[in-house]
């Protein structure tokens, strides 16, 4: 198990439990300059941004059909890559 399965193992055992297909929210808090990076993982995805007051950050939700509680975690996967993102 990677570092990466060590760190969504809980989250996965939840996921679990859910009944696919099923709309999934993805929360995000990011630099600004990066959502250019996030939107090619989640094109078939509703995003929503936020901006923050001083304008450096932007907190990012995105609503999408997930159907298994791997496809969810291998959305997070590919955004592993992307510096100073954090999941909320």
């Amino acid at each position: 198990m990677d570092e990466f399965d060590k760190k969504f193992a809980k989250l996965r055992e939840h996921l679990e439990l859910e009944k696919y297909p099923m709309v999934y929210m993805f929360k995000f808090i990011m630099p600004i300059d990066k959502v250019a990076e996030i939107k090619p993982i989640f094109q078939e995805g509703e995003i929503t941004t936020k901006k923050s007051a001083k304008g450096n950050y932007i907190s990012v939700t995105v609503k999408m059909v997930m159907f298994s509680a791997e496809h969810i975690i291998e959305k997070y996967r590919s955004m592993s890559h992307v510096k100073g993102v954090i999941s909320l």
